[in-house]
């Protein structure tokens, strides 16, 4: 579970407030409407990680206020970044909302989750809450020529992926 709070922005049309008595969650508004106003927040997950799902808690004032597209972005060099995991939402409730995406992305290098805003009016708001990141740890393990090799007491396969279980000795002990 990550807050809202780890949200940034390169568009200095959008203003990220931090919660307080108030506002409970972290507020974003704009100065200029428009559509395609994106923020981020980095996902503290490690290489082979597997994510299964998000979840974005939030709130907004009107109709034509929103988010519109959630996206994980795999970031590579300060000049690129790929495009992991896609998804276009369509709501047109108001008050307190929940976005749920399911996905299977495995992590290869960072990872960002993006949200892209639409603001109709300077006046319109959102109010983010709580942002849930489910995923399966180490996922994948690096691939090995002859598993018998392996000087752990069991290697337990679930589906592609292979996850050591090994009793404390053998960690103590193992000879590279």
């Amino acid at each position: 579970m990550l807050n809202g709070m780890g949200f940034a922005t390169g568009d200095p049309s959008i203003k990220i407030s931090a919660p307080f008595v108030l506002h409970p969650g972290t507020r974003v508004t704009v100065t200029e409407p428009g559509n395609a106003k994106w923020i981020y927040i980095p996902l503290p997950l490690c290489k082979g990680d597997l994510i299964t799902g998000i979840s974005v808690l939030y709130k907004k004032s009107d109709i034509s206020t929103d988010i519109a597209q959630v996206r994980v972005v795999e970031q590579g060099s300060p000049t690129s970044a790929t495009v992991v995991h896609s998804w276009k939402t369509n709501c047109e409730a108001t008050g307190v909302l929940t976005l749920n995406s399911s996905c299977k992305v495995e992590v290869k290098t960072s990872v960002l989750l993006n949200l892209c805003l639409d603001f109709a009016g300077a006046a319109g708001m959102i109010e983010l809450g709580a942002v849930e990141i489910r995923y399966i740890p180490e996922y994948t393990l690096p691939e090995v020529e002859n598993e018998s090799s392996l000087p752990f007491s069991k290697i337990r396969k679930i589906g592609k992926s292979r996850h050591l279980q090994a009793r404390l000795p053998e960690f103590l002990f193992f000879k590279t």
